[in-house]
């Protein structure tokens, strides 16, 4: 059995705003049939929660398109025992294959939600309500002026089924984006559930937020007239004081990759929080020479944090305002066109002064091009579910025109996806370019990812003679209309196309090479068959890494144009090997693991003074062998040095070249080469560096 090395979040909930909570599928609920839900809900303590209110998502229209469009309704009471039975009413939120949220909530308590699908329905469902810990705060603008009447809205929350925070603390402090991962339940709220998860300050400023539950991570966003809207992530543990978490997190980040409000830094359960004057953006988005106005265009600026948008649309004329931006920052809108027109999505970047409060903008969209095709398997004819976007290439002239940017640009919104034929249907932007295919694999968070058996794409004789490639090691890639590399990793079909304005549209059929495979037999020194290890190189494109349970690992889309270097790990054996494959190979090509070497020392700053509790990196610089040791050593605490600066690293790949990096707070340093072509450590290796100074890198 193949298991990719992804958390498992099964049985949660995680909804994307415009797609899980309000696709309907279906009639609406109470058409033909009433849905009746039955359980019962719980305190804490087990006792029944009497009086606990149940909701439902209601569709407000029966095809919703924005978040106004739904809510959630109140449909059922628990009675004395904590039991309820809910029906389901004309217009809310029928069942069908996407899961739909049922929320329990009781003043004192925090919320506590469910998925509920055809199985779960006809099933007792139990709901037990968390302790709740109320989040409290203070909302003063630069003045110290009271913010009266700021909202304050729980929009996202987390909680792990452990019932405590602890691993996600932990995680931060070393990589905060991979925090998340220890948090198997979350919950994307549209709305209010009834009187919880939203609140409005004081005449003083103050307000008092309840139901999202103790020992649980929320998203709070705090907005209100004429300041900017912002968000705070919060760890709702009581005394919580986040300012250590966040100066590990910010010390641990690489300093090209610190970016103001990214990731949201961690905030404890009392916030006092200065709000910023807004700016406000009005304007009018158009066509044409006359200027004809689009109206029901969704405008929308992404401020700092995961889920702070703020959005609108664009009434009959036009016309639209976006009030909450941020002045210190020059923001980026976003237009969509509403679906089924011919008009390209836009990304402005806005030039805001110093001082300025208000910005007047008319934005322009330009007709598209359409193109139509399937995406399909060259060896069996059947269609496959892909990512379909196009690139422009250079000499591309409508590349220059700024209503085209957001196709040239490294933010590329002219994607759309196939049906499960493989048949797809882009607006895209006119002129040269290349149309690129993206197999859609398993999604990983809803229980594991599974390889994708077709190759990088290569380009036909006739289009490789247009467009030039880069090959840097492994990594191939080609120039775009704005000089930046597009790489060939995780593109499985490509075809130059040439756009024609104004015309009828094209049509493009996209194959895809599925290539040979190979399997291998992993085994011991003794010839003894090896499970339960890692292997690196399974796929051409991502994910790549998995771990094995068996002795045996097919490895996909095979090509003798470029071998696929692969790497074993046993790490808890202390085991390695690789084996280069084309897919040409008779048999199972058997891959025997030898011992893993081992490095110690004691390293030393440029200065003399020894390298205390400092990072030890080890980079590979070929990907299978990096990308096994990453994800077999992803849930382990981090390699550091002692006091004295002294390491001791295990499971050196024996074989592959890497280096050796060190890093104390928010400084790196180097150390001396151990590898080269011609020398790799050997199999159980044990090298001893001694005392080694450092070079400073940055």
């Amino acid at each position: 059995m193949m298991t990719q090395r992804q958390p498992s979040l099964r049985g949660s909930l995680v909804a994307s705003l415009l797609a899980a909570a309000l696709v309907a599928p279906g009639a609406a609920a109470g058409a033909e049939e009433t849905t009746v839900l039955r359980g019962h809900v719980l305190l804490p303590d087990g006792k029944p929660a009497a009086g606990a209110e149940l909701y439902w998502l209601h569709f407000k229209v029966p095809q919703p398109k924005v978040t106004d469009d739904v809510s959630y309704e109140k449909r059922a009471v628990a009675d004395g025992e904590g039991r309820f039975e809910l029906s389901l009413e004309e217009g809310d939120a029928p069942l069908g294959p996407m899961p739909r949220p049922l929320f329990a909530y009781k003043p004192g308590y925090g919320v506590e939600w469910t998925a509920i699908g055809p199985d779960e329905a006809a099933a007792q469902i139990a709901l037990k309500l968390p302790e709740d810990h109320p989040i409290r705060g203070h909302v003063i603008d630069t003045e110290g002026r009271p913010v009266v009447g700021a909202n304050v809205v729980a929009s996202h929350i987390s909680a792990a089924s452990k019932g405590n925070l602890d691993d996600y603390l932990a995680a931060w402090k070393n990589k905060p984006q991979q925090a998340r991962r220890t948090l198997d339940r979350q919950f994307l709220f549209l709305h209010a559930v009834g009187p919880a998860l939203a609140t409005v300050a004081d005449r003083d400023g103050r307000f008092e937020l309840a139901g999202v539950g103790a020992e649980r991570v929320a998203l709070v966003h705090i907005s209100g007239p004429g300041i900017v809207k912002e968000e705070f992530n919060v760890v709702n543990r009581e005394h919580f004081d986040p300012a250590p978490y966040n100066q590990a997190a910010a010390a641990n980040r690489l300093p090209r990759m610190r970016m103001p409000g990214m990731p949201t830094e961690l905030s404890g359960p009392t916030i006092e929080h200065v709000a910023e004057a807004e700016l406000v953006v009005r304007g009018t988005v158009f066509t044409g020479p006359d200027r004809g106005p689009i109206a029901a265009a969704n405008v929308s600026s992404h401020g700092r944090g995961n889920y702070n948008i703020t959005a609108t649309h664009t009434d009959e004329a036009g016309r639209f305002e976006l009030r909450g931006l941020r002045r210190s920052q020059s923001p980026r809108l976003q237009v969509r066109v509403p679906p089924g027109d011919r008009f390209l999505h836009r990304v402005v970047e806005l030039d805001v002064s110093t001082g300025q409060t208000v910005l007047n903008v008319d934005i322009e969209v330009q007709e598209g091009v359409v193109v139509e095709g399937r995406v399909f398997d060259r060896a069996t004819g059947l269609g496959v579910k892909s990512g379909v976007h196009f690139v422009p290439l250079p000499g591309n002239q409508f590349a220059k025109d700024p209503a085209y940017n957001s196709f040239v640009s490294r933010v590329r919104v002219a994607a759309t996806l196939t049906d499960a034929d493989g048949h797809f249907r882009l607006l895209t932007m006119p002129g040269p370019g290349v149309l690129m295919a993206q197999v859609q694999g398993a999604n990983p968070l809803a229980g594991g990812a599974k390889p994708i058996p077709y190759r990088q794409f290569a380009f036909s004789e006739e289009d490789g003679k247009r467009v030039p490639i880069v090959v840097d090691g492994e990594n191939r890639s080609f120039a775009t209309a704005d000089n930046a590399p597009q790489f060939f990793m995780g593109q499985h079909a490509a075809k130059v196309v040439d756009l024609v304005p104004g015309g009828q549209g094209a049509t493009c059929d996209l194959a895809l090479d599925p290539g040979k495979t190979a399997t291998i037999a992993i085994e011991d020194e003794q010839g003894k068959p090896v499970t339960d290890a890692f292997v690196s190189g399974v796929a051409d494109s991502p994910p790549q890494v998995f771990k094995i349970d068996e002795a045996t690992c097919t490895i996909y889309a095979l090509g003798s144009d470029r071998p696929r270097h692969v790497v074993v790990l046993q790490p808890e054996r202390h085991l390695a090997g690789s084996a280069d494959l084309t897919g040409d190979e008779p048999g199972p090509v058997k891959v025997r693991l030898v011992a893993t070497a081992r490095i110690s020392g004691r390293a030393f700053d440029p200065d003399g003074e020894p390298l205390a509790d400092a990072l030890v990196q080890m980079y590979y610089p070929r990907r299978s062998a990096w990308g096994v040791v990453g994800i077999a050593e992803r849930d382990q605490a981090p390699l550091k040095t002692d006091a004295d600066g002294r390491f001791r690293a295990e499971n050196v790949l024996p074989g592959e070249r890497f280096a050796l990096q060190f890093k104390q707070g928010d400084k790196y340093f180097g150390g001396p080469q151990i590898t080269s072509e011609k020398r790799q450590l050997a199999p159980g290796e044990q090298l001893e560096l001694g005392d080694v100074k450092m070079k400073a890198l940055n």
